[in-house]
């Protein structure tokens, strides 16, 4: 009998534990602390600023040593040669032997191809990567979903922070627009969230012409600009920033209308209203009286002169983790060999 009762006692106990238990399982409801919800994240400016800073870090980035973009970015790739992206401007390609822009210029193969392929503009992730349609289009989502959550959540935010904020999405969502008006013309144009599960077959967007996607990106950075600090910047658009992607927009634009060749995607206009719009663009940032010549050349690549006064839009490099690819490839951190 006393050996029942042992087993009564113990299983009783086990029946109190198990009640104790399912009368409270809070424990059980742990936040991870490796990640973040979406609700969490938009509670505050500053939360809000960590996703903003993301898309940043997304930026295509030439400089990186060793690949391309910050540490984590959907850019980092390896390539092979360090190439500004001025030398895939309109009529211009880096004229070194070297250089993956000059060899694909003459052997002509600015074809399409697989990512992997040895042709073309997706060899080995470089020149392609500003062009590539995944990761614009990732930008791109991420720039419509920042702004969603802002204006759902703007309880939360001063004001003149969201203002400015909404502002400098709207720069990099055109910027990345850019990148691929560039290498195809029109695409898609997408101001909003995309989700298949709730949308199904109205995701699919029908491409906007070249013209189309040309005057949405300059009226997007025109009233952003409106909108950001005037001011030399850490990093962050500022007013100066989007005028100069603007300008820079309109010149390619006057090149690609006045460029006899492609004649199948047909008449862009006069030429020079694309310039004189450039031009224009050019003097408000001159206007602003921000910007000016550093009294050194040799010295503004100094750490100490960072973002001086002929910043525009500098992408800052931490040493320890995303050192500049210049500094590898050019001195005086190592030599041209430096892998």
């Amino acid at each position: 009998m006393k050996k029942y009762s042992k087993y009564l006692i113990r299983l009783g106990v086990v029946f109190l534990l198990l009640g104790a238990v399912s009368c409270s399982e809070d424990f059980l409801e742990v936040t991870p602390k490796s990640q973040l919800s979406t609700e969490s994240v938009f509670q505050s400016m500053a939360g809000a600023d960590l996703f903003l800073n993301d898309i940043y870090k997304q930026m295509p980035d030439p400089e990186a040593h060793g690949g391309w973009g910050a540490p984590g970015s959907r850019y980092l790739q390896n390539h092979s040669t360090y190439e500004n992206l001025n030398m895939f401007a309109h009529y211009y390609v880096c004229t070194f032997s070297w250089s993956i822009s000059q060899r694909r210029s003459q052997d002509r193969a600015y074809g399409p191809d697989t990512y992997g392929g040895r042709t073309g503009l997706y060899n080995h992730g470089w020149p392609a990567n500003p062009f590539r349609y995944d990761r614009n289009t990732s930008a791109i989502r991420a720039c419509n979903f920042f702004m969603e959550k802002l204006e759902e959540n703007k309880d939360n935010y001063d004001a003149g922070w969201m203002t400015m904020r909404m502002a400098e999405a709207r720069v990099l969502r055109a910027s990345s627009y850019h990148e691929m008006w560039k290498a195809y013309g029109g695409v898609p144009l997408i101001t909003e969230v995309l989700d298949q599960l709730t949308m199904g077959d109205d995701i699919f967007k029908p491409s906007t012409s070249i013209n189309e996607l040309y005057t949405f990106m300059v009226t997007e950075l025109g009233e952003a600009a409106d909108d950001l600090p005037d001011e030399i910047g850490d990093g962050h658009v500022t007013k100066g920033a989007a005028l100069a992607l603007k300008a820079y927009i309109e010149l390619f634009m006057g090149d690609i209308a006045a460029d006899p060749r492609p004649a199948a995607i047909g008449d862009l206009g006069d030429p020079n209203t694309y310039y004189t719009a450039c031009a224009n663009t050019c003097q408000q940032i001159m206007d602003l009286g921000t910007y000016s010549l550093f009294p050194s050349y040799n010295d503004q690549f100094l750490e100490a002169n960072n973002f001086n006064s002929e910043s525009i839009w500098a992408y800052p490099h931490a040493k320890s983790t995303n050192a500049s690819n210049r500094t590898h490839r050019s001195g005086p951190f190592e030599s041209w060999t430096a892998s």
